[in-house]
């Protein structure tokens, strides 16, 4: 990888829980921009992580589907600018003629990576075409993979192979199984001796499922950072340290006893967002 500019030792990272409004990009956005308002007053952020389909809702059909540089993408490039931070969050996506669920990670320079969620749940597999790649971005000197929601579940694309130091993974995940996304964040933070969070929505969607929230974030021994009540639209911030992520991987050093092994399904793309 190329050397990064503007390298620290601490990502400052703000994260939203909160409904986006089901199928109505405008409406989700208005929703967001006020609550950009209130985090403009609560300081300096490097990170800014927004929802699983955040302008949507998770919604399985071409209604509101966004293009590859439409409305939603220049939004986040506009709140990158604003916020002098990166933007995070996935989008439904119409692309050479097909529809993606796309994270985007946005830098405050023009620059975004795009990662298209690999592990379609349900229905999801019937009209969402899945990516093939397994992606992590180097921003402000912390290697970062992207993940989305179902993803979370598979520890074998999840497994640290010495490649990242934050776990990032957007998610739509349902109120009746949020006990299993609080256990899996917590092994992921402990298994790969990595930063993680997890950002959830609230609230009932177009298909009446219901969530709950349970956005967190964790340090590599599991151990939580910050973490918003359930069924709360409100903002998480947490500061990862660089310094305590090396310090507790010289301490105890499991990544050095990891198994081989190689995912014959995906590739490795690693991106630098340099400023």
């Amino acid at each position: 990888m190329s050397t990064v500019m503007n390298e620290t030792n601490v990502l400052r990272v703000a994260a939203l829980q909160f409904a986006p409004t089901w199928q109505d990009v405008m409406a989700s956005l208005e929703q967001l921009d006020s609550h950009l308002d209130a985090l403009s007053q609560q300081g300096r952020f490097d990170l800014i992580v927004l929802p699983e389909m955040f302008a949507t809702g998770f919604s399985l059909d071409a209604v509101a589907a966004e293009s590859e540089n439409g409305r939603v993408a220049r939004w986040m490039q506009q709140v990158a600018t604003r916020f002098n931070a990166a933007v995070v969050g996935s989008i439904k996506m119409s692309s050479q003629g097909a529809l993606f669920n796309r994270l985007r990670f946005t830098a405050p320079n023009d620059r975004c990576v795009d990662y298209d969620k690999v592990h379609l749940f349900g229905a999801e597999r019937k009209v969402i075409a899945a990516g093939r790649e397994r992606v992590v971005v180097n921003f402000r000197g912390f290697r970062i993979l992207l993940q989305t929601c179902y993803d979370l579940r598979f520890p074998v694309f999840c497994r640290n192979q010495d490649d990242y130091d934050v776990l990032l993974n957007v998610a739509s995940w349902p109120q009746p199984r949020i006990a299993h996304w609080r256990a899996l964040l917590k092994a992921r933070a402990i298994e790969n001796l990595s930063f993680v969070l997890g950002v959830n929505r609230i609230g009932v969607d177009g298909n009446d499922w219901r969530y709950s929230g349970a956005t967190e974030c964790l340090s590599p021994l599991g151990e939580s950072l910050a973490a918003a009540a359930d069924n709360s639209a409100e903002w998480i911030h947490c500061e990862l340290s660089k310094s305590q992520l090396q310090q507790v991987r010289q301490e105890f050093r499991f990544l050095d006893d990891r198994d081989e092994f190689s995912l014959n399904s995906v590739t490795n793309r690693y991106q630098d967002c340099i400023e």
